[in-house]
């Protein structure tokens, strides 16, 4: 009888130190559940801020193209009005250098 109140007893402890490692199991378990919920929705929230930090390096590399593009546009649009202008005044230069030889050239014939 001792032996069976001995093995009970036994028993009754490994029950308990079984519902003590199942309860320390199960919050094990819950605590892994929710920190595999929380990575998750951190991941997520990288994934959409990489998203968003794409799209902004993205913006600002297109913008800067517009901008460095419009800046050059103007420079040389000012250089080729520059060279227009020289153009057309070495022209009119040069037609009255031909105009001078033209009456030179006349006036010597008349002599």
């Amino acid at each position: 009888m001792n032996a069976d109140l001995n093995a009970n007893a036994r028993n009754s402890e490994l029950e308990t130190k079984l519902a003590d490692a199942l309860n320390r199991l199960y919050k094990n378990e819950g605590t892994v559940e929710q920190m595999n919920r929380s990575i998750a929705s951190g991941n997520r929230m990288t994934n959409w801020q990489f998203v968003v930090f794409v799209l902004a390096l993205v913006g600002s590399l297109l913008g800067s193209m517009y901008w460095a593009t419009g800046v050059l546009e103007k420079r040389f649009d000012e250089r080729f009005t520059q060279m227009e202008k020289r153009y057309e005044e070495n022209r009119q230069q040069m037609e009255k250098r031909f105009d001078d030889l033209r009456q030179d050239v006349l006036s010597q014939r008349k002599q």
